[in-house]
């Protein structure tokens, strides 16, 4: 099996219409548009996965840098490989349970 990823498709689609629209190409045995959790509503990207590499090349070619209702779509091979999520917190936003303490000014000197 072998997933791509796409990008730029009208987010009205969903994930009957992106099914049949990659059919064109090759054997589609899954669709997946991902959505926000909150509001349910599509990021504007999907995973494709189609059952053998030839359909999946070939919609790589035909689409990748196409146009559909106005918008250009994106489509190239999945990474193999999940990223982590990346936290959006600045550092000083982060939560902290240590107290950092840091020394300040100079050491007081002995006093004899």
């Amino acid at each position: 099996m072998i997933k791509l990823f796409t990008v730029g498709f009208p987010k009205e689609m969903d994930e009957a219409a992106l099914h049949t629209f990659f059919s064109d190409f090759g054997d589609v045995a899954a669709v997946k548009i991902i959505t926000d959790q909150e509001t349910g509503s599509s990021k504007g990207y999907a995973f494709i996965d189609f059952l053998d590499e030839v359909g999946a090349n070939l919609a790589i070619k035909e689409l990748d840098g196409s146009t559909l209702e106005g918008r250009t779509l994106g489509v190239r091979l999945a990474d193999k490989q999940r990223r982590p999520r990346v936290s959006h917190e600045l550092p000083h936003q982060q939560r902290s349970y240590e107290k950092v303490r840091q020394p300040k000014g100079k050491r007081p000197r002995r006093q004899a």
